[in-house]
């Protein structure tokens, strides 16, 4: 049985299936969302321990979907992680994301975190 879930946003399914099967192999339920409605819907309904949203997110961009969860109040308390290929300094994260993470990031460093 899982420990924990996380719920995945990201276009790009290459990604998230290595990221899900790193997750899964650390007793995660792993959730995905390709698209800001799937992953309203699918925060909503699981209320996830963790959120890992891609800043470049297409449609209803990131900002977006971040603000509709934190003003959620099923939603507002789960910490969300930015997704970033950019390299910004902790200073300069979202002002709704509990950290940043490199879209490569593996499994250790997600725990670290």
């Amino acid at each position: 049985m899982p420990d924990h879930t996380l719920l995945i946003v990201n276009a790009d399914a290459g990604l998230r299936q290595r990221i899900r099967q790193d997750v899964e192999a650390c007793r995660w339920l792993v959730l995905e969302a390709a698209r800001s409605t799937e992953a309203l819907e699918l925060a909503k309904r699981h209320v996830p321990d963790l959120i890992l949203l891609d800043v470049s997110l297409a449609g209803a961009d990131s900002e977006t979907v971040a603000r509709t969860l934190k003003w959620d109040p099923v939603t507002c308390a789960i910490p969300i992680v930015a997704l970033s290929t950019s390299d910004r300094p902790d200073a300069q994260l979202e002002p709704w994301a509990a950290d940043i993470l490199p879209p490569t990031a593996t499994v250790p460093a997600l725990a670290a975190k």
